[in-house]
């Protein structure tokens, strides 16, 4: 009975396996996603994940059709009333002092799309070239034009060319073998390539405003302790020349706003 039961999940196991659609990012074939550090300091750890794709499958609840996503590796968070999507989970040192923030950037999920953005630009142009050549509707989409695999804006305005072209010479962009179908996965390419930049920006704000914060804390800070050590430094000038050395070596070495710091008392 056991040894039935083992046969049985493990065929259930492969039948999961099997109806999961692999959608590659970096490689064609199944791989776990890796993980290095690329800096790591007193302030700052910068770390770099790889996904090289992720498993799509449909799933049907009360009628309606539901993705679930899986990679390699990953478990998916079982929050109730959240989307269960993969996480990687990795160990940091992280020291107990000052406030911890996390910024995140997409790059590579960019230069993916722009690729594939590039092969169907490139395929759309083709296509009307060989049988529509010199027309309006060649120059519209931009028969002639660069469009450069490893620039995302460049591909992104090439897409949208081609979508603008199919809306002004509809019959046109149809006889040249240009489907409905074709537009609509030129679409999502153009959206994922947006939804890339975006997010990019967005981290890339943050991490602006978090190094702001970040300077405006340190001048804060330098301001109060110079105004300490200046303080401290007058009131032991004349009684304790050792204690007042001490507060005049609290004050930064531009002596913060207020100019640079008082001379040390004379033996």
């Amino acid at each position: 009975m056991k040894k039935f039961c083992l046969a049985l999940i493990l065929t259930l196991c492969a039948l999961t396996m099997f109806s999961a659609e692999w959608v590659p990012v970096k490689s064609r074939v199944p791989q776990k996603p890796s993980l290095s550090v690329v800096s790591s300091g007193a302030e700052e750890t910068v770390v770099t994940v790889t996904i090289p794709g992720y498993f799509r499958e449909e799933e049907k609840i009360g009628g309606e059709s539901y993705a679930y996503f899986t990679v390699p590796g990953c478990a998916n968070l079982m929050e109730k009333s959240a989307p269960s999507l993969p996480f990687l989970a990795f160990d940091a040192a992280i020291s107990p002092a000052g406030e911890v923030s996390v910024s995140c950037e997409i790059t590579e999920f960019a230069s993916a799309s722009a690729e594939k953005g590039h092969g169907w630009v490139m395929a759309v142009r083709k296509a009307v070239k060989d049988r529509a050549e010199g027309s309006g509707l060649a120059k519209a989409v931009g028969v002639g034009l660069p469009a450069v695999s490893d620039r995302a804006k460049t591909i992104a305005t090439a897409i949208e060319a081609v979508l603008t072209a199919a809306k002004e010479h509809p019959a046109e962009l149809r006889a040249c073998g240009v489907l409905d179908k074709d537009l609509a996965k030129g679409q999502a390419i153009l959206e994922s390539l947006s939804g890339a930049r975006s997010t990019q920006d967005d981290g890339m704000g943050k991490k602006k405003d978090l190094t702001a914060l970040k300077n405006a804390v340190q001048i804060r800070v330098e301001e109060s302790v110079s105004n300490i050590g200046t303080a401290g430094n007058l009131e032991f000038q004349d009684t304790n020349a050792a204690l007042a050395q001490r507060f005049l070596d609290l004050i930064p070495p531009n002596g913060g706003d207020d100019g640079p710091p008082p001379e040390p008392p004379k033996a």
